[in-house]
């Protein structure tokens, strides 16, 4: 992702102070000392999302150049979206409403999703049909019983305007985009005279033995939990709710 900046409210008498990360503000890193602040969670706790929504709120947002660079990343979001609700009906026993449908299926489903680049007319095309179809929507309602991006509903209610030729993504598009974060990723500001440094982990389970080499120094702990995610079952384990893992995972 571009460079991030952040903005902390409230801290200190002229509030949040902004500095520029990595190509934003004046394009340069953060020097001197810095006080480290963790942000360890479950996947799709919204810890990225979290950084993402200071930037477009407090911020300066992204740019036009910045937000095309999320295009492929959406893309990638409804394939991955629709593909799982495909896969999932077949596991439900769930049928098509229209016979139509399952040629539209086949052709999503010959798609990689990770390599999408562009939104072929065809592509387009099937899979706003597979949207309109009552059985994909049916599907949908049984969205607890299987991994769902959150994102897919509004990508797929947009599907007009993404498909259109020279489609360029809105903030809230950039906001709902989902990519897994791997590693161990820094953004840095400066509130009044202290620079901060947040670092943003991988919360899949994968990912997790890696932040034990985070906690050296840190001054504070930033971790979510997602409301949403009370009734959803985890990427890893269909049989585990986000919740319990998001809520009892500080005590593990």
């Amino acid at each position: 992702m571009p460079g991030m900046v952040l903005w902390v409210p409230g801290v200190g008498l002229g509030g949040g102070v902004w500095r520029g990360v990595g190509g934003v503000g004046d394009g340069s890193p953060v020097e001197a000392e810095q006080s480290p602040a963790l942000s360890p969670g479950t996947g799709e706790s919204g810890k990225s999302t979290f950084i993402k929504q200071m930037r477009i709120i407090h911020g300066a947002g992204y740019s036009e150049e910045e937000r095309k660079g999320f295009r492929a990343l959406v893309y990638q979001n409804i394939f991955v979206s629709m593909r799982t609700m495909i896969e999932a009906m077949e596991r439900l026993q769930i049928p098509f409403s229209r016979p139509e449908s399952k040629h539209h299926a086949s052709l999503v489903m010959s798609q990689d999703p990770y390599k999408v680049t562009t939104f072929e007319k065809r592509y387009a095309v099937a899979v706003q049909w597979l949207w309109r179809d009552a059985g994909i929507r049916a599907c949908y309602e049984r969205r607890r019983e299987f991994h769902l991006l959150d994102s897919a509903v509004y990508y797929l209610s947009h599907l007009e305007r993404i498909t259109e030729e020279g489609y360029v993504p809105t903030a809230q598009d950039v906001l709902r985009s989902r990519m897994p974060t791997t590693g161990i990723n820094e953004y840095c500001f400066s509130v009044q005279k202290t620079n901060l440094r947040i670092v943003d982990v991988g919360g899949q389970k994968s990912e997790r033995k890696k932040w034990i080499h985070c906690f050296e120094n840190v001054i504070a702990l930033i971790y979510l939990a997602s409301l949403s995610e009370y009734d959803q079952c985890l990427e890893e384990n269909n049989q585990e709710v986000c919740a319990t893992a998001s809520f009892t995972l500080p005590t593990c």
